[in-house]
């Protein structure tokens, strides 16, 4: 496995679980249930950057020049519904991030329920996009692999 791709994948995964774990401690009061929120997000959106990256770099690198003509030419299906949606879910995802940090913190400084319900849906939000977006790298993954063992 190509190192830049388990980077990707791990960070990726860690990140979306941090968001996962903000979701749970909005949805209880208290300011150490924010605070845990609050960290939580901060380090879901490092771990999204940098598997942004990561994820970038490896496109660049790697997936337009070899594993694209690849999948293209065994297995079009997975490049256009795996990649084309992915590259737009994940492009999307440190921007809704940064957000919910900003909205966990408003609304424990405004003591906003409407801000409060806000953040929560966001990690909430990200979390699913994440999870649709690793099964997509697994599909485009596994599509890659299919195509080359047929090449034999």
């Amino acid at each position: 496995m190509n190192p830049l791709i388990f980077l990707h994948a791990v960070a990726g995964l860690l990140g979306i679980m941090a968001f996962g774990l903000a979701f749970l401690e909005l949805r209880k009061p208290g300011a150490e249930s924010f605070a845990k929120a609050h960290m939580a997000g901060v380090l879901g959106v490092i771990l999204l950057l940098f598997s942004w990256a990561m994820g970038g770099f490896h496109y660049i690198t790697v997936y337009g020049p070899q594993v694209k003509p690849l999948i293209l030419a065994s297995s079009d299906w997975a490049h256009d519904l795996g990649t084309e949606t992915k590259e737009h879910v994940f492009l999307f995802l440190p921007f809704l991030a940064v957000a919910d940090v900003f909205l966990i913190d408003y609304a424990f400084r405004k003591k906003s329920a409407a801000a409060l319900k806000l953040a929560s849906t966001f990690a909430l939000a990200i979390f699913i996009l994440g999870l649709i977006v690793a099964f997509e790298g697994f599909v485009i993954t596994n599509a890659a692999r299919a195509a080359l063992e047929a090449r034999g």
